[in-house]
This record gives C-alpha cells, sequence and structure tokens, in this order.
C-alpha cells in the first residue's frame, strides 16, 4: 500500500505538471497556479509515509487534494459544462486503490454532492465564467477527456503491478510454509520414531529392573521367616525406586536369631547390586562361616567387601551402613554392634540410644583400621528396640520443607513403642506420607522393630 501511494503520487504530480502546460496553451493562467501548486504537493505527499500516520489517512490525503484540485478547476472552467467534470469520477476510484471501500463510497458521495450543487445552481441561473480563452474549448475539452481514461488506466497499472507482486511474495511463502511444513513433519515422524524407540528401551529396561526387584525381593527374608525367629516385629521397608540400595537381612543360628538393617551407598540399580553383594556376604559369614558375634560379622563383612571390590587398589568408594541385633535366647540378652547406624531401644519406659562405629563397611574413607565395638543389653525386661536406616529421618517436607531430622524420628518411635507392632508400622508410614506430602521419597527407607 505504502508503495502504491507513493507511486500513484508521482503519477498524478506529472499529469497535473502536464496541465500546467496545457493551462498556459489555454491561457488559463489561474489553472497554471493550481496545476504547479498540485504538482508540488502531490510530489512532496510521499513524505508523509515516513510519519506515524496510517496508510489509509495518507491515502485519503492525497486524494483530499485531487477533489479540491479539480473542483476548483471544474468551477474555474464553466462549472456543470466544464470539460473536467467527468473527472471528479476518478476520485472513488482512486479511493478504492489507495484508501478502502469505505473511502471511496464517502469520496463518491461527496463528488455526487459537488455535481448536484453545480447543476442546482445552473438551473437557478447562476452561471460561472470562464477564465481561459473560449476558443481553445474544443482543443481544452479533448486534453481533459484524454486524460482521464489515461490517468486511470495507469493508476490501475500500478495497482495490477502491487497485486502480482503480493501475491508472488505470498506464493513464495506459502511455498517456504510448504517446505517447513515438510520439514517439521519429516522432524515429527523423526521425532515419533525416536520416541518409540526411547520407549522400546525404556520398557525393557524396566521390565529388566522390574524382573531385579523379583530377585532382590526373593533374597530377602520372608514375613513367615521372621516369625520364626522374631514374635512380635514389624519391617517397614519402602524402596526409592524399583529396586532399593536398602535391605534387611535375618538368620537363626542355634539359640541366637540375627537380624541386619543395612544401607548400602546409592540407591536404585547401583545400591542393589550393592545390596545383593551384602547379602551375599552376610550368608557366607555367618551361615556358612558360622560367625555369630555382631562385631566380628561387621569386621569380617568390611574386609570381604574391600576386597571383592579390589578397594586397595582402586577409587572405588561403595560400601554401606549397617545396624545388626543378635537376640541371644540362652544367655537372655541382646548383642548389638553397627557401622554408623544406632540402635534404639526403649525399657522400663526409657528410651537410649546407642550409636554404631564412625566407620562404614567398605570404602576408603579412613585409613586406619575399623573397630566395631559390640553392646551387650540384658533381656531381663520387656525391651523394644529398632534399627533402621537414614531414609525415613532425612525426608523433606513438612510446612518449611525440611528434613524430619533424627530427633523428630526418635521421639515418634518413643510415642507409638507401647503400641501394637502392626500399628506401629501403619504409624510410621502415615507420619512419613503426611510429611512428605506432594514432594517425592528421596531415599530407601528401612525400618525394623521388635518388641521382646
Amino acid at each position: 500500500m505504502a508503495r502504491r501511494i507513493a507511486r500513484a503520487s508521482l503519477l498524478i504530480s506529472l499529469f497535473t505538471c502536464s496541465y500546467a502546460a496545457l493551462c498556459h496553451f489555454v491561457a488559463f493562467d489561474l489553472g497554471i497556479t493550481i496545476m504547479l501548486g498540485a504538482t508540488a504537493l502531490y510530489f512532496l505527499l510521499p513524505l508523509l509515509l515516513r510519519t506515524s500516520l496510517g496508510l489509509v489517512t495518507i491515502g485519503n490525503i492525497l486524494l483530499a487534494f485531487s477533489f479540491v484540485m479539480e473542483l476548483s478547476i471544474v468551477v474555474l472552467s464553466g462549472g456543470i459544462e466544464s470539460p473536467v467534470l467527468p473527472w471528479l469520477s476518478s476520485i472513488p476510484v482512486a479511493g478504492l486503490l489507495l484508501a478502502n471501500k469505505l473511502s471511496a463510497i464517502c469520496w463518491a458521495i461527496l463528488c455526487t454532492i459537488a455535481i448536484i450543487a453545480l447543476g442546482v445552481g445552473e438551473m437557478f441561473g447562476m452561471s460561472l465564467p470562464l477564465y481561459y480563452d473560449a476558443s481553445y474549448l474544443t482543443v481544452f475539452a479533448i486534453q481533459c477527456l484524454a486524460g482521464l481514461p489515461l490517468i486511470i488506466f495507469f493508476l490501475n497499472l500500478i495497482f495490477v503491478k502491487e497485486r502480482d507482486v503480493a501475491q508472488n511474495a505470498l506464493q513464495e511463502s506459502y511455498e517456504e510454509l510448504e517446505v517447513q511444513a515438510e520439514e517439521i513433519a519429516a522432524q515429527r515422524d523423526d521425532i515419533h520414531k525416536k520416541s518409540f524407540l526411547l520407549e522400546q528401551h525404556n520398557n525393557n529396561i524396566t521390565a529388566s529392573i522390574n524382573y531385579a526387584k523379583r530377585i532382590q525381593n526373593a533374597s530377602l527374608p520372608s514375613e513367615k521367616r521372621l516369625q520364626r525367629g522374631l514374635k512380635n516385629h514389624f519391617v517397614l521397608y519402602k524402596p526409592r525406586d524399583i529396586v532399593s540400595g536398602d535391605f534387611y537381612w535375618f538368620a537363626r543360628i542355634g539359640y541366637k536369631t540375627i537380624i541386619a538393617a543395612v544401607d548400602c551407598t546409592g540407591h536404585g540399580v547401583p545400591g542393589a547390586f550393592m545390596s545383593m553383594i551384602g547379602t551375599q556376604k552376610l550368608n557366607e559369614i555367618v551361615k556358612t562361616r558360622n560367625i555369630t558375634s555382631p562385631n566380628l560379622i561387621l569386621h569380617q563383612l568390611h574386609l570381604t567387601i574391600k576386597e571383592d571390590l579390589d578397594q586397595n587398589n582402586n577409587e572405588n568408594k561403595d560400601g554401606m551402613d549397617i545396624a545388626i541385633c543378635v537376640i541371644d535366647d540362652e544367655r537372655k540378652v541382646l548383642e548389638y554392634a553397627g557401622a554408623k547406624n544406632p540402635l534404639v531401644y526403649i525399657q522400663d519406659g526409657e528410651m537410649k540410644v546407642v550409636k554404631g562405629s564412625k566407620f562404614p563397611i567398605g570404602g576408603n574413607l579412613y585409613k586406619e583400621e575399623p573397630i566395631f565395638d559390640k553392646f551387650e543389653l540384658p533381656l531381663d525386661k520387656p525391651t523394644t528396640f529398632y534399627i533402621y536406616s537414614d531414609g525415613y529421618q532425612d525426608q523433606f517436607g513438612g510446612e518449611n520443607n525440611r528434613k524430619f531430622m533424627s530427633k523428630r524420628f526418635r521421639e515418634l518411635l518413643y510415642e507409638i513403642h507401647k503400641l501394637p507392632m502392626d500399628e506401629q508400622k501403619v504409624t510410621l508410614i502415615k507420619k512419613l506420607e503426611e510429611w512428605k506430602g506432594y514432594d517425592k521419597q528421596l531415599d530407601d527407607i528401612l525400618v525394623i522393630g521388635v518388641q521382646i
């Protein structure tokens, strides 16, 4: 539209300039002045395109110049009988090309009113004088009437050329969009294909991990086995992922019942690998080699883990934290040893915490040889004890999204220690879900409770 207005302005300025020469030929001095002034205005009008004015507004300004110029020439060249009168019909046509349909209608109405006013004036005897040499009327009329279709032709030519350019640009844009659509479709198909392959791989991996879960669960002591050695107990076991780095282990050797809560390095698949190694090594140490003292079990477990993972010759730091308890029915004592993980027990309504050794099982955290002390607790009175991993107390949640913390966890254990064991487990799960809310579980969770 902007280019069309600029070209139309220059075209009309050429016409007004040529008609200034015609006015000179027919001795139309006022016509010369009007035409030269119009030429200057039309020549300068494209400068408005650099302003903030809308294109329709600029187009209507151009039409207003044309209307005033043509009506002035009509009035000065005979009014209703002027050979310039038909030029008023070019205004609505130019309105369609340079503005919009509404503008064209408005200018058509205005031009019609002007023509009617001139006709009414003629009917009432209002004769308008000629300001040019009447002897040149025929020449003037022919030139004026010949120029009208010519300027309409050129204006239409400008419009057609602009339309063709716009259509070509639109066609090019359409073709570019088609190419882009084809590229996007190809990319989408490629993404769908890759997504399908990823989904297949993911399903295969998930299926493998689910099968690994079956193997890991099979290696855990069954509830029936636990019930034989621990009449009143619960095990809260909540892996963060499909498989777990936490595991619990149980054995019955003679008069001794051995239970362990183990937290391996990591969680998920890496932690599960360590848990299988830990299970196998505990079976070997206790069931094959018949080592039943908890501190000796930990010492042997530490040595075998370091040896099997060749940790003296590489940078592997994997290991485990463990709390292990041995209930000696013959001596009526509870023996405990811990690698970082504590024992919590309650007797006579008083809770006590026995801390584990600072040394973990495996890894290269300390250079010195680890020491795992044994703690003995007489079972001459009702006793409730708990061993656990750090998953419960490290869970984030609550109003301020903080850790549950060990102190709050021990207070919770004390609150529930008189409840039946199955109710204790339900309460722990309920409190955990309330605390966690919509947050994700951050670590594997293992809590074992026993009443004697």
